[in-house]
């Protein structure tokens, strides 16, 4: 995930296990298309959580994308998804989901009051609470991947953040 937090783009990532890991290369991109190399670290091979993070200071002002290239000691390498930031003047009310319409996962992006636990709720039509997910988030703009979303129907749904008394929601619509 990537937090905007006093000008700087905090971008974290956690890996559970890792096998024949050399390094992770951050990528920025303003395009979502053409990518630079902006951050490298070594990866720990190993089993148990690794977290890592790079605080990006030379973002530019607008919409940045980031993604990991993950590169395996023989030379092989995978990309992480690509996770939107938009970053400039904004209202602390607002909330983005991008894309909308959705297909299997959106990028939400939103500011929170203070550091802590959150509560992100996808619900249906008729109420239903039918994704759920609880996570801790810093003070300032957050930037989160929401994904796993294939299951759910073709329609209409609200997207509901809330921490302590602070929420907000928007509507998506969910598309095959």
């Amino acid at each position: 995930n990537v937090n905007n937090i006093n000008d700087v783009n905090l971008v974290k990532w956690v890996t559970e296990a890792q096998e024949n890991n050399k390094y992770f290369e951050l990528e920025r991109s303003t395009d979502g298309r053409n990518f630079e190399a902006i951050n490298r670290q070594n990866g720990t091979n190993g089993t148990g959580t690794q977290q890592y993070s790079f605080a990006d200071e030379t973002f530019t002002p607008g919409i940045n994308y980031y993604r990991l290239k993950m590169i395996e000691i023989d030379g092989v390498y995978t990309y992480s998804k690509i996770v939107k930031v938009m970053n400039g003047s904004r209202s602390k009310a607002d909330l983005h989901i991008i894309p909308n319409p959705v297909v299997k996962e959106f990028t939400l992006s939103a500011y929170f009051p203070e550091r802590g636990p959150v509560m992100i709720r996808i619900i249906d039509v008729s109420g239903k609470v039918v994704k759920q997910i609880s996570d801790n988030v810093d003070k300032g703009y957050i930037t989160m991947q929401v994904d796993q979303l294939e299951k759910l129907k073709q329609g209409t749904y609200f997207v509901e953040i809330k921490q302590k008394d602070y929420t907000r929601k928007t509507k998506i619509v969910k598309v095959d």
